[in-house]
């Protein structure tokens, strides 16, 4: 599955939001073709002249997609990820 959302106040402006495949179909390049058949579309289909993506930097397998479909670099923060068993609020 993935999800995108165009900006509603700046039409030329769409968002990648999600992109997440079964465990048991990764490692057939699912991901990434969800994100360029995404990304054909709203070529062809709207008026989207940005397109913007993020990831969790640890996501090696997202960052290899993107990557691939070159995305540039344009912003870096933190984002935090803990698994729930590693969480110990005693």
């Amino acid at each position: 599955m993935t999800e995108v959302e165009i900006n509603k106040y700046l039409k030329p402006v769409a968002w990648q939001r999600l992109t997440g495949v079964v465990s048991t179909h990764r490692g057939n390049n699912l991901g990434l073709t969800l994100k360029y058949m995404v990304l054909q579309r709203l070529l062809e289909r709207a008026e989207v002249e940005y397109w913007y993506t993020d990831n969790a930097g640890t996501n090696k397998y997202m960052i290899r997609i993107n990557d691939i479909l070159r995305y540039k670099e344009w912003l870096k923060g933190f984002l935090y990820e803990i698994e729930i068993d590693e969480i110990n609020l005693k």
